[in-house]
């Protein structure tokens, strides 16, 4: 029962058969995040793939004074990992940490390489998912580079649908690069905008 969203999110991408899928899925681990438990860490090889069936997480930097800039976030549907750290086998330069308790079924690297050894599309579900992290990122860059902050507060409601009412001020200050004071002040004057 708890495979079911996973499974349709990767026959949206290849077609396999259930037998297909069971011999993938069938030693994967679902797994409990509680809120602010650590999904990956920072320092860590990423040696898994985390698809989330409920839940919201963010993937987090520390600078070099030790402040927390939040990178990109993950719901339901998604799939969670450091893929450079993955793809690389280095240490992750990031965590990943669930902003509420997440449900997530854990797909480890021995079981995605036998997949791509044993079953014919694997490759493609694999390409499908690094082109999906990519764009993401780079959609995130663009927007990053020419959308103010309140602009770019706006956007993560397109992209991330209910996010503001789920993520607290100051990790959405944090994805913004600016302080939490600095955000409600952005956001009381667009208030007053509005209301004039």
């Amino acid at each position: 029962m708890k495979l079911l969203e996973l499974k349709a999110n990767i026959r949206s991408f290849v077609a396999l058969s259930d037998d297909e899928l069971d011999r993938i899925l069938k030693q994967c681990e679902v797994r409990t995040f509680q809120k602010n438990e650590a999904l990956f860490s920072a320092g860590e090889i990423c040696n898994s793939i985390v698809f989330l069936n409920s839940g919201l997480c963010r993937s987090l930097l520390h600078d070099s004074r030790g402040l927390q800039h939040t990178i990109l976030f993950a719901m339901q549907g998604d799939f969670v990992g450091d893929f450079s750290s993955y793809l690389k086998s280095r240490p992750s330069a990031f965590s990943v940490i669930a902003i509420e308790k997440c449900e997530g079924v854990v797909i480890p690297r021995e079981l995605i390489d036998l997949a791509f050894e044993n079953i014919q599309d694997s490759h493609k579900l694999g390409r499908f998912l690094i082109e999906r992290y990519y764009l993401r990122l780079q959609d995130l860059m663009e927007a990053r580079r020419v959308k103010e902050p309140l602009e770019m507060f706006n956007y993560l409601s397109e992209i991330y649908p209910g996010i503001h009412q789920r993520v607290p001020q100051n990790i959405v200050a944090s994805f913004l690069g600016i302080t939490p004071v600095h955000l409600s002040r952005l956001k009381s004057r667009e208030v007053k905008k509005i209301s004039n």
